[in-house]
């Protein structure tokens, strides 16, 4: 595995000599297995070495490894005059030490878990979380398809969950612009409307509005749904953004096209 990941002889020898190479390898599998970039697992490869020297996890093989540890392991790794694979800031080290070293630990089941995980803003958590199921329509099939994916709530998600509420938004309103209109050239010919009038100018606005809307969709999820099955540079990025994209415009279809004129039927 190692050899697929490191070109340079000595930046190999490193690594399959180094402690707990079984260890390491088995979460560099597990990491290619998320679908991380080919990059970004290296960069975890070679943090990996110093997580382990630095715990000294090969010396006490059984021994869980409490938090506190990690935290004041981290800070010598920031200390330190280089930081591999690149010391970008002295805190930037730090942070990035203590995520892996977790992530790592975890997965092996070595690291000490509190009897009670600490939630901070659950509550205001489950207040955005219902302001965008109910206010915004966020989709629960939306959310799903991130869930099944693996993708957890970031920076890169949020910008996909924006992305998909302009485009949600904007077609709903353009609908409801033809419904108006046609409704309008019925009101105009001078005679009362009846029910029937108001179920026909629905149907009629729906369908003027039916091939543009099925344009966008298919347009951007021609342009998305490839990303979904990337594995280069920048893959890891870019997924988090188009999962969110690719099941709401889909459920969103289904309810600009179906749900959004009934009202006006």
């Amino acid at each position: 595995m190692f050899d697929q990941l490191f070109e340079r002889s000595h930046a190999l020898r490193r690594q399959c000599s180094a402690p707990l190479a079984d260890e390491r390898r088995r979460y560099v599998l597990h990491c290619i297995g998320l679908g991380m970039a080919r990059s970004t697992v290296r960069l975890i490869a070679v943090l990996l070495i110093t997580v382990e020297k630095l715990l000294n996890l090969a010396k006490r093989p059984n021994s869980i490894i409490s938090l506190q540890e990690i935290e004041e392991a981290g800070a010598r790794c920031a200390s330190r005059e280089a930081v591999p694979p690149i010391r970008v800031r002295p805190e930037l080290s730090r942070q990035r030490f203590i995520r892996e070293a977790v992530r790592w630990l975890s997965f092996m089941e070595r690291i000490q878990t509190p009897s009670k995980l600490t939630k901070p803003y659950e509550a205001r958590m489950l207040e955005f979380a219902d302001f965008m199921l109910h206010e915004r329509g966020l989709s629960v099939a939306t959310v799903e398809l991130r869930w099944l994916l693996k993708y957890n709530f970031s920076v890169a998600v949020a910008i996909g969950y924006i992305a998909l509420f302009g485009i949600a938004v904007e077609t709903g309103v353009v609908m409801v612009v033809y419904l108006h209109e046609a409704l309008e050239s019925r009101k105009q010919a001078g005679r009362p409307l009846t029910n029937q009038d108001v179920q026909d100018a629905a149907i009629e606005g729906a369908v003027h509005r039916l091939r543009p809307k099925l344009m966008t969709v298919c347009a951007v999820l021609a342009s998305l749904v490839p990303i979904l099955w990337e594995s280069g540079i920048g893959s890891d990025v870019m997924k988090p953004i188009a999962a969110p994209i690719v099941g709401g415009m889909i459920t969103s279809t289904i309810h600009v096209l179906i749900l959004v004129p009934v009202p006006s039927s």
